[in-house]
């Protein structure tokens, strides 16, 4: 586990690669020891895309380029594509 051995901000997502549908890696990635915080996201591509727009979402704090491109992209209607 990454997390337990860094200070470092460490980001989950599960990947559906067993038969259990990727259950097996979400429980494993969400069920972490107290003071060992992951974030964590759905199961698959769309916890891949999520995680990717939280990222982008925290460099926008400090960032004015990316704020700028994610209130472009919210404003115009833009939509990631659905996908589970």
């Amino acid at each position: 586990a990454l997390a337990a051995h860094t200070i470092l901000p460490v980001i989950g997502v599960p990947m559906d690669s067993s038969s259990l549908n990727g259950l097996d890696a979400l429980i494993s990635t969400a069920q972490m020891p107290s003071g060992v915080p992951v974030a964590t996201f759905a199961i698959g591509k769309a916890g891949a895309i999520n995680s990717a727009v939280f990222c982008a979402r925290i460099f926008s704090m400090t960032n004015p380029e990316i704020r700028t491109r994610l209130t472009r992209f919210r404003s115009s209607g833009s939509k990631l594509p659905n996908t589970k």
